[in-house]
């Protein structure tokens, strides 16, 4: 059955401009004389051009429903389907399916490009290649790097890049000027931005709705701030905060043996060394089961509210996301409690309490709510910490 259906919207595309023979032109193409052949085929110009029952040979503007081309192929009119071994050039309109290395569509065109590079300038449809680029695009592209001025509709690819999105980006890196709609991608840049971002690192001037990553930053409307702290399970705590006030990230590396004269070294050399720190996404302490000789990945949320000069936030964790030792059998959580204040535009102190657990049996998308609630299985940590504002607005 899906064969069927994909072989009726292949014959829809292609072969129904055939048959209604669209010459739709505005009103200043329709004073032109236009040669009309079904079928024409370039060897290497358009000097070497073959039209096949010609309406008019004096003419310079074409008209096809077929175009076959060995290396070069170029008419003004596409509607139906073009096929060329290098390049295939249409100048005007395109209504139907481009199949070249390089596709061109210099005016308006409904359908498929299919090829390593395919531009075009008002399209809509699918863009399928290496390198998409368009200039007003409507539908989807899909390529290592698509860019478009004005995209309605989805990229998909290594790299999207374009002006005005209203629609969707999925891919490494997604980047866009104003943007609406869902980013999702390992780095994600927008500079306004109406909808979601999920990746690791999120980046974006202003946002109405939510970032969800390892570190989001909103340039203007949010913050950044790098903290240190201590607390009674693990004795130093260095992490970025960014999002905003309402919905922020954490990154932190923790150190949990107390520093000693033959320790200094070690922490020095974390960079090399990484077995000696924990990395986690959140901020707070862990659980005392810690494994010294081990890396830890943990990730969390946080949210707070400030009544000038003080603020209060709670977070919580998933701790140990890759534990080798209880795999898929059990998993660790925290939930983190604070309480601060400023000491000026660019610094604050602040007190924490946590519950961290041990081994809470079971997967965490179980989603059974018992597990998520504390119990006997948490501990009870507390610490103190202070933080210096990178940017963001801390008045």
């Amino acid at each position: 059955m899906k064969k069927l259906i994909c072989k009726f919207q292949f014959i829809f595309v292609v072969f129904l401009p055939i048959f209604i023979h669209m010459k739709s032109f505005s009103n200043e193409e329709q004073l032109k004389e236009v040669n009309y052949a079904p079928f024409k085929f370039t060897l290497l110009s358009d000097y070497t051009d073959l039209n096949l029952i010609s309406t008019n040979r004096n003419s310079d503007i074409s008209e096809n429903n077929f175009v076959l081309g060995i290396l070069y192929a170029k008419t003004n009119y596409l509607y139906g389907l073009g096929i060329s071994a290098f390049s295939l050039y249409i100048e005007n309109n395109m209504y139907g399916m481009q199949i070249s290395p390089i596709n061109i569509a210099t005016g308006n065109s409904i359908g498929v490009q299919a090829g390593l590079f395919n531009y075009s300038k008002d399209f809509y449809g699918a863009q399928l290649s290496l390198l998409n680029y368009s200039d007003d695009f409507y539908g989807v592209q899909i390529a290592t790097v698509n860019t478009s001025h004005d995209l309605y509709g989805a990229q998909y690819g290594f790299y999207n890049k374009s002006r005005n999105t209203y629609g969707l980006q999925i891919g490494v890196v997604n980047n866009s000027d104003d943007f609406e709609g869902v980013q999702i991608g390992i780095v994600n840049i927008a500079k306004n931005i109406k909808g979601f971002q999920v990746g690791i690192i999120n980046v974006a001037d202003e946002q109405t709705g939510y970032s969800f990553g390892i570190l989001s930053f909103l340039l203007k409307s949010g913050f950044a701030k790098m903290y240190f702290r201590y607390d009674t399970d693990i004795p130093l705590n260095i992490g970025i905060k960014a999002g905003s006030k309402y919905f922020y990230s954490i990154a932190e590396i923790n150190i949990p043996k107390p520093f000693s004269n033959t320790d200094l070294a070690k922490y020095a050399l974390i960079g090399v060394y990484p077995s000696f720190a924990q990395i986690s996404l959140i901020g707070g302490n862990f659980s005392t089961n810690y494994n010294p000789n081990g890396s830890y990945l943990t990730y969390g949320i946080g949210s707070q509210i400030s009544f000038d000069p003080v603020m209060f936030a709670l977070e919580a964790r998933w701790v140990d996301i890759f534990d080798k030792t209880s795999e898929i059998n059990s998993f660790k959580l925290g939930y983190t409690f604070l309480v601060g204040t400023k000491i000026n535009r660019e610094f604050e102190i602040f007190l924490d309490a946590s519950l961290n657990s041990n081994e809470i049996p079971g997967k965490i998308t179980d989603f059974q709510i018992d597990k998520y609630i504390p119990s006997k299985n948490y501990n009870f940590a507390y610490g103190a910490g202070v933080s210096l504002w990178i940017f963001g607005n801390n008045e």
